[in-house]
């Protein structure tokens, strides 16, 4: 995996070294050596890139995702081989989202719900070598899943460049199942007993 966000090399230069399964995480930053070029096109050496087999992550945090890069990407027809959050503590200021806002503003882009799901769970399940264990409610599987309400409303989600995204539905976490128990519940939960 190489942290491509705030990168000094050229990012051609980084990307040339990777090959299939690597990973180019914060891929799709608002930084001068992104995924686009002066144009706002898709490099060719990112493409090249994607063609090799090299996974481009989102890698969220709260720096690291510009609303326009992956926007002019989508048109492109590129988007994020992996959606993750990169979390961390921020420091002031700074917007760190949750998964679930993830997926949510990554489907308010125009991203699917199968897409965002996938590039959530299976997708980087099978990046790691552990598809055969998580990422997928196949029998057999580890028993991991999220249960979501999907809220229809207005919402809205910022990126630090000033750049937002509006969109009509947020993907509530009601549950959280990890191994096959109940880890974690939402408030609204909690008086439906045990699962």
């Amino acid at each position: 995996m190489v942290h491509v966000s705030g990168t000094p090399i050229p990012l051609p230069n980084v990307l040339e070294f990777l090959g299939p399964g690597d990973i180019s995480t914060h891929a799709f930053n608002g930084d001068h050596e992104s995924i686009l070029d002066n144009n706002n096109k898709i490099r060719s050496e990112v493409r090249e890139a994607v063609d090799r087999g090299v996974i481009m992550d989102v890698g969220h945090a709260g720096i690291h995702c510009d609303v326009d890069v992956v926007k002019h990407a989508l048109d492109q027809g590129l988007p994020p081989d992996t959606i993750s959050t990169d979390i961390h503590v921020p420091p002031s200021g700074r917007i760190v989202y949750l998964m679930n806002d993830l997926l949510s503003k990554f489907h308010a882009m125009g991203l699917s719900i199968e897409d965002v799901v996938s590039a959530s769970t299976n997708k980087p399940a099978s990046v790691l070598g552990m598809d055969k264990d998580i990422g997928s409610l196949r029998v057999g599987m580890s028993g991991d899943a999220a249960v979501f309400n999907l809220r229809e409303g207005r919402f809205v989600w910022h990126d630090m460049a000033g750049h937002n995204v509006d969109g009509n539905v947020r993907f509530d976490t009601l549950l959280t199942v990890r191994d096959g128990g109940v880890a974690w519940k939402s408030a609204d939960m909690q008086d439906m007993g045990e699962c």
